[in-house]
């Protein structure tokens, strides 16, 4: 049942490029049509390295709204 939604990665970079880029790529819509992207982020380290792949890559990042 579950399993055909699932997505298997090879490893923990690849499974944060993946997440890194998917928020990059779902941010665009919203800095388009509102002016701005909000986003709740997690405590802790469990995506240290998807925040990492974040903070280096290009965005529009005054019009995020980093909660």
């Amino acid at each position: 049942m579950l399993k055909d939604n699932w997505l298997i990665f090879n490893n923990i970079d690849a499974l944060s490029r993946k997440l890194a880029n998917d928020i990059l790529n779902i941010a665009n819509y919203p800095i388009k049509s509102k002016n701005k992207f909000t986003i709740v982020l997690a405590g802790g380290t469990s995506f240290i390295d998807v925040y990492r792949i974040l903070c280096n890559s290009e965005s529009n990042w005054e019009k995020w709204n980093i909660f």
